[in-house]
């Protein structure tokens, strides 16, 4: 059970940095470069074509427009081990360190087109991601024996496909829906010494990039009240995703990493015309995925990619 325990230590060391990865767990903090700017807030407003993939009714085109956008994300990522006094044999350990990811920048595109058919209805295709959720730590500095070799890290890529429709039901109402197809992709490396924990371990680590689709939907409505005064609402369902099956013997429920429920809740008031002040709220339910909410502890009751195998022991989020 200690060599377990210490083991399973090592194990969020590696994969712990996902954390990390993106400031609202592993989502962006908004869609939209408008968006990005005020923290993610502005589910009540129609700023950008953007807009619509954080809430569908906020979609808002005049005739027919495009838009490009590019962030440059650049996150700081680092585990620091501490000096070890007792030593368990056949436990893997870590140089008392502070060691970083070498991938410091990275760039996610997005893009949206919108055509207004009247004056009730926009429809129009949104494409964004998550990106930036990449490690990579060399193991050139550390002693033999220690917990990985090689280069180690994993790296997470999703891509959402969302055509857009929304209707006007009367001047200060409007609902949207968007289908959401969501790709996304995988691959750890180095993790090899983690074989004996794995109900698979032939498809633990190093097994190249692996690729699940699935299929979710979106809902949104916002309103005016008044001429100062806006709020809004968007819900996004779960995404049940096709299983990594090269990763099965890592991630809990056999390779599964499904997107959990979101809900996002705002407010925006017009101080002056060129002035608002603008609130939101948003909930992810991150433990609705085994694979991201199962403790780490239960590395000591169950093999990495079962049912109950050790995920990172995610709690809901709220922002």
């Amino acid at each position: 059970m200690k060599n377990k325990l210490v083991s399973g230590l090592a194990l969020t060391c590696t994969l712990g940095t996902f954390s990390a990865f993106a400031t609202n767990g592993y989502f962006t903090h908004g869609y939209g470069m408008t968006h990005k700017g005020m923290a993610g807030a502005g589910v009540a407003l129609s700023e950008e074509l953007m807009s619509g993939a954080n809430n569908p009714a906020s979609f808002t085109v005049n005739g027919t427009e495009m838009s490009l956008g590019l962030e440059l994300f650049s996150p700081d990522r680092k585990y620091t081990a501490s000096s070890v006094d007792t030593f368990y044999p056949n436990a893997l350990y870590l140089e008392a360190k502070t060691q970083k990811s070498d991938n410091t920048l990275f760039a996610i595109p997005e893009f949206a087109i919108g055509h207004q058919l009247n004056d009730k209805i926009n429809i129009g295709l949104l494409v964004y991601g998550n990106g930036g959720m990449n490690t990579d730590y060399s193991a050139n500095s550390e002693p033999e024996g220690t917990f990985y070799a090689g280069t180690t890290g994993v790296d997470l890529k999703q891509l959402f496909i969302s055509p857009t429709i929304n209707y006007k039901l009367n001047e200060q109402t409007k609902v949207g829906v968007s289908p959401i197809y969501v790709v996304q992709q995988f691959k750890a490396t180095g993790l090899g010494n983690f074989a004996p924990f794995s109900q698979s371990p032939e498809n633990l680590t190093n097994n190249g990039t692996d690729t699940s689709t699935g299929l979710g939907v979106q809902v949104g409505i916002t309103q005016t009240v008044g001429t100062s005064f806006s709020w809004g609402a968007s819900y996004r369902s779960s995404v049940s995703m096709e299983e990594f099956d090269s990763y099965k013997g890592l991630f809990a429920e056999d390779g599964g990493f499904d997107l959990p429920t979101s809900i996002q809740i705002g407010a925006a008031y017009k101080i002056t015309p060129n002035n608002q002040l603008v609130f939101d709220w948003q909930k992810i339910n991150y433990s609705e995925v085994k694979s991201i909410a199962n403790p780490i502890s239960n590395l000591m009751s169950a093999p990495l990619g079962a049912t109950t195998g050790a995920g990172f022991g995610w709690e809901d989020m709220d922002i």
